[in-house]
């Protein structure tokens, strides 16, 4: 597990502690730590102390601590840095620095108690600086701690502390450290999801801080995650990877766990050859680690390996060395193990009695632990059992509280009661009131929209009434004209009646189909057609149309191959010839008429603009009324009924389309209509 420690731990400690340093060979020793070259930095620390002896030589000792701690040198350091704890001129700061390093460096050694002590007074003194970061580190370093004491209530305790603590920090590799440790706690929790998200936020913030060492080992981490999950031919390569990384840092200790892990996957595909050469490795790297649980994690994987294979010598030799290891570590589990191996390894060589005696002794230490575990539950339980009647008694408390507070308040209640009453009287009169008011409002609306639809109703039966009298009057005379024999041409005659009696079904036609769209009972006949196709044959109607009115007909037209609109093509037929007719009647010659379409995914777009006259800005948004003509803005009469552009609206809106009248750029009127491809 990745321990707490600062950004660039020597980095760090050298800011708080040895001042005197120069910065050019602070950040020479911190570059080489990242990339883990731990031996450099020492020789560079130990020939400026040659070099320089009026510098302090703790100073020079606090430095290199964290390296050779790094480098597995437990002892060394630790005696580096015992000495220390008795200067008096030393800060806090510095006393803090250094009960942090001989914490780390006991509990890598499994010195649990030496390792409790120290971090404690390193807490102390994080709680005087009253630092968070340095409280974070502390919580972290002990939640580590408990975790190897496979005390996970605790750890998870001082790691949340941590987090806490470390809100909105910007001490990236101690948040990375935090997330890490988390990820750990919810790993042995079997929570992987959970550790494998914390991981991910730990790699986050090792890349932060470029210190290749914890990249690696975090990647490491993920690896075995993977592993975990039981996706092997994906996490090969993954630990593989992560071994190289390990390995361009000299972190051995981790090194003997990726070997570990390897060892595990090869048994289980079967590689017995691969998985033995793995734990052979991973025992190489252990021995230069300098860790006593690496080496004994290490011995125990070529024990098993080598009970398989019976092979009784090398079994005697490795159980001998992590025998040696365990004298000095107060760890019960390691001791259980080492017991059940001893049992095996004595019943296949065939001394029986250290058989029983081992296993008697592996049995011994099991009930051990499973009876402390079990007084650790009991002892939970109690404090559970504690803090509910506690809480029982609180309650009861509130409970006596809110009965009294219940009797002050329905007295006041009995106090208020009329006033309430009289509130809710005067909020009903009101209520009534208000609702007098808008029903009368209502009814006043509904009278004077009753009479604007009347008058709007009036004008236009005076509006059809005129339109009609003009072609009556003039189909009058010349069938008076004909009757009385006065009219010379009677072909020409004839020809003027019928263009009025076109005009006049024209008009009734247009009448009929704004009636059936203000009552709503207009119905499509939707049709998919291809719209490139549909247009092309637009453009040529359009063109003969245009230019038999001596005007110049314009197209831009771009629809791909593919576009499909649904549409009635009957009334969109309609639409285009209003259009145009409007626009071919009141355009004055020289000019043109030019029409654009364009279509994306969702619609067509069609655009019709002319030339001069135009329509002015006070008439361009009364086009589409009913009956409506710009006299003063044009310069011929149409002849029309005024209610093509109307028709046109109703069309557009029915296909749930949209249609526009607006100044064109050519100085006359500008037309755009947006249809969606899709019609339901």
């Amino acid at each position: 597990m990745k321990y707490s420690l600062l950004i660039a731990t020597c980095l760090l400690s050298f800011s708080c502690v040895a001042t005197s340093l120069p910065s050019s060979l602070l950040n020479q020793v911190t570059d080489l730590e990242n990339q883990g070259r731990l031996s450099e930095a020492l020789t560079i620390l130990e020939q400026y102390k040659d070099n320089n002896t009026a510098t302090s030589t703790t100073e020079i000792a606090m430095a290199q601590a964290p390296l050779l701690r790094k480098q597995g040198h437990y002892n060394e350091a630790i005696e580096l840095l015992t000495p220390l704890q008795k200067l008096a001129s030393l800060s806090k700061k510095d006393q803090y620095h250094i009960q942090k390093e001989l914490g780390i460096n006991y509990r890598r050694q499994v010195k649990t108690i030496e390792a409790k002590n120290h971090y404690m007074a390193a807490l102390a003194l994080a709680n005087e600086l009253e630092d968070k970061n340095l409280q974070a580190q502390s919580h972290s370093n002990l939640g580590s701690l408990y975790d190897t004491l496979n005390d996970l209530e605790q750890s998870m305790h001082h790691q949340v502390k941590a987090q806490a603590l470390l809100e909105n920090s910007d001490n990236y590799e101690l948040v990375a450290t935090n997330f890490y440790n988390l990820a750990n706690l919810a790993h042995r929790l079997d929570d992987l999801s959970q550790s494998e998200y914390f991981y991910k936020k730990a790699l986050e913030f090792d890349i932060k801080t470029k210190n290749q060492m914890n990249i690696a080992d975090t990647s490491l981490q993920l690896a075995k995650l993977v592993y975990k999950r039981g996706d092997l031919e994906q996490a090969l390569p993954l630990l593989n990877t992560a071994y190289t990384r390990l390995a361009d840092v000299n972190a051995y200790e981790n090194m003997a766990t990726a070997k570990h892990t390897l060892m595990q996957l090869y048994l289980k595909i079967g590689n017995q050859h691969m998985a033995l050469s793995s734990a052979e490795s991973g025992l190489n790297a252990a021995l230069k680690s300098g860790s006593a649980l690496s080496k004994i994690y290490s011995y125990f994987n070529l024990v098993e390996l080598h009970l398989a294979l019976k092979n009784s010598e090398l079994i005697g030799l490795y159980l001998s060395r992590t025998k040696e290891l365990l004298t000095d570590i107060d760890n019960r589990l390691l001791n259980q193990k080492q017991h059940g191996y001893t049992a095996i390894y004595a019943e296949l060589i065939g001394d029986y009695k250290l058989a029983a005696e081992q296993l008697k002794l592996e049995s011994k230490l099991a009930a051990s632990l499973f009876e402390e575990h079990l007084n650790k539950a009991v002892e939970k339980n109690k404090k559970q059992l504690t803090a509910i009647e506690q809480q029982q008694r609180i309650d009861d408390e509130i409970q006596k509280n809110k009965l009294a507070t219940a009797q002050m308040n329905n007295q006041r209640l009995e106090k208020q009661i009329w006033l309430l009453s009289a509130g809710i009287v005067l909020l009903f009169s009101t209520l009534a009131l208000v609702l007098y008011y808008f029903k009368h409002r209502k009814a006043l609306f509904k009278a004077k929209l009753y009479q604007y639809n009347l008058i709007e109703k009036d004008k236009m039966l005076a509006d059809i009434s005129h339109e009609l009298r003009t072609p009556l009057s003039v189909l009058k005379l010349h069938i008076e004209a004909l009757e009385l024999d006065i009219q010379e041409n009677r072909d020409l005659a004839y020809s003027k009646i019928n263009g009025k009696i076109a005009q006049l079904n024209n008009l009734i036609s247009d009448v009929y189909q704004l009636s059936q769209a203000e009552n709503k009972t207009l119905t499509l006949n939707l049709h998919q057609y291809n719209a490139a196709q549909i247009f092309a044959e637009y453009e040529q109607d359009m063109r003969r149309y245009v230019c038999s009115h001596q005007l110049t007909f314009f197209a831009d037209i771009v629809i791909a191959d593919d576009v499909e609109i649904t549409v009635d093509k009957q009334k969109l037929d309609q639409i285009l010839n209003n259009i145009f007719t409007n626009a071919c009647l009141y355009t004055d010659t020289p000019g043109h008429v030019r029409l654009k379409v364009r279509a994306n995914k969702q619609e067509l777009f069609i655009q019709v603009d002319d030339t001069s006259p135009g329509v002015g800005k006070a008439h361009i948004g009364k086009l589409f009324d009913r009956l409506y003509r710009v006299e003063e803005s044009r310069s011929r009469a149409s002849g029309g009924s005024g209610l093509g552009l109307s028709i046109c609206q109703s069309f557009v809106e029915l296909m749930s389309g949209t249609i526009n009248a607006l100044p064109g750029k050519s100085g006359g009127l500008c037309i755009r209509v947006l249809l969606p491809l899709g019609n339901k």
